[in-house]
């Protein structure tokens, strides 16, 4: 990854930090009336291509059976990658890629219509060199908009999480305000953003420095305790301290009264599975493999997973397909005997050598 650095236009200040998270809670008043939603499908926004060998390819969506496959930015020089859709589910934000490296974020808009209209320009390459993972917040105030994103920054080995503010109305961006830091620890990187069911609190992965091999952390950042520390989900003891673990990609439920993450670890980079992580219970009991029962072999590699809009399937890419775990999270992240009676199948398959991954399942149904 292009590890160039780069310096935001205004030194970051308690300020601007307290005026970007209370535009995030401007209350029930000020919230904009959601619109009617959408048909239930298209349902997931996903990426085609082989990301383990740099080649990417077009960013697509389908319906929630996989059928009805269609091409929203088709791939090229730069690359189309890491959709997250917008709340009311007409929008999609992503990174482009260049040589692997972002350089840039932009939107996209479905039309009246019913055709996608051309990319926005969100952020440009300047601001999220060596990084991206766009994740749209589910929390929309007088039509302003939040997206979160990881990013260099001028220290030497450093990502930090950004936040970006936007107007969006009738599918146009307007008023994009400068992208404000949210997060770093100097000599970590800190990546992949996921938000909270209610969008005021972010979950992010952290690689730490000086650490042989390489530790990666769950953190989650409370918006209405800018102040705070994130908090840890890795105790020492659970299944994901274990030394040389790595983490791919993490989602948050979306159910208002569930805080469950899930996120695809494992020890070699194409032998990961898919995780259950308790928000507010992160012993390491409430900490289930999912999908290790599923592999017979012991050697699929199980990645991007993102629940679906009432937390009853997890789309994940199991080798480049795209499944779908049916399990019960009622009760929290399922035990042992929940996941032995989950179901797991096939959604969609691609042409060819191509994967499917990057999956994002929209939030309304």
């Amino acid at each position: 990854m292009d590890r160039r650095f780069f310096k935001l236009g205004s030194i970051l200040t308690v300020l601007t930090l307290s005026l970007i998270l209370g535009l995030l809670d401007l209350g029930e008043a000020a919230r904009s009336k959601p619109p009617p939603p959408p048909p239930a499908d298209p349902a997931i926004a996903y990426v085609v291509g082989t990301p383990s060998t740099g080649s990417w390819g077009d960013m697509m969506v389908m319906n929630a059976d996989g059928s009805n496959q269609t091409v929203v930015i088709p791939g090229g020089g730069t690359r189309p990658v890491s959709p997250s859709w917008s709340p009311d589910g007409r929008s999609l934000v992503y990174s482009h890629m260049f040589n692997g490296a972002c350089s840039g974020l932009h939107v996209v808009s479905k039309g009246q219509n019913g055709n996608w209209g051309a990319p926005q320009p969100l952020v440009n390459q300047g601001q999220c060199i060596g990084g991206g993972s766009p994740a749209w917040s589910p929390d929309v105030a007088s039509d302003i908009h939040t997206v979160a994103f990881h990013a260099g920054v001028e220290v030497a080995d450093t990502e930090a999480i950004f936040l970006v503010q936007f107007k969006l109305v009738n599918g146009v961006v307007s008023d994009v305000q400068e992208p404000t830091e949210l997060y770093r620890m100097n000599g970590s990187l800190e990546y992949g953003p996921t938000w909270s069911p209610n969008g005021r609190k972010l979950a992010f992965m952290e690689q730490k420095p000086n650490t042989s091999p390489l530790f990666h952390d769950l953190l989650v950042f409370d918006l209405d305790n800018p102040a705070n520390p994130p908090t840890s989900l890795i105790p020492l003891g659970s299944p994901l301290s274990v030394s040389g673990m790595q983490f791919g990609r993490v989602s948050w439920t979306k159910e208002v009264d569930h805080d469950l993450l899930v996120v695809s670890a494992g020890l070699s980079y194409f032998n990961y599975d898919i995780w259950c992580v308790n928000v507010n219970d992160a012993t390491p009991s409430q900490t289930i493999n999912l999908t290790e029962p599923f592999d017979q072999s012991g050697a699929v590699d199980d990645k991007d997973p993102s629940w679906s809009p009432d937390d009853s399937k997890i789309i994940f890419s199991r080798g480049g397909v795209a499944m779908a775990l049916t399990i019960d999270t009622t009760d929290g992240c399922p035990n042992s005997s929940d996941v032995a009676i989950a179901t797991l199948s096939q959604v969609a398959k691609a042409k060819g050598k191509n994967s499917l991954w990057g999956f994002d399942w929209r939030r309304e149904l």
